[in-house]
């Protein structure tokens, strides 16, 4: 039984550690102001690039508070699928806790 509950352990950290690499290495894209902002960042939240209209430049309070709601909108969407990758590894509910 020992070593049943052990091996459900390893299945489990290992689908862990595989959708954390996923995760880490996706990018997710996101824009704002009808496309005059656009952003990508990275699995681990991090800011990859960002693209600017020229024409935005010219309200730059507009600008600023557009690179924030697709900043934003970005984070929002990876958490969204960072819960979904943890639903998916189906843990057993006598296991959730040491996760």
């Amino acid at each position: 039984m020992f070593s049943k509950f052990t091996q459900k352990i390893q299945d489990v950290q290992k689908k862990m550690l595989e959708a954390q690499e996923r995760l880490r290495t996706m990018e997710l894209e996101s824009q704002s102001a009808g496309g005059a902002v656009k952003l990508v960042i990275s699995g681990e939240g991090k800011l990859v690039r960002i693209s600017l209209n020229p024409e935005a430049l010219d309200d730059v309070e507009m600008l600023e508070d557009s690179i924030l709601a697709a900043y934003q909108h970005a984070w929002e969407t990876l958490q969204k699928k960072r819960t979904a990758s943890m639903k998916e590894l189906n843990i057993p509910s006598s296991l959730e806790g040491m996760f």
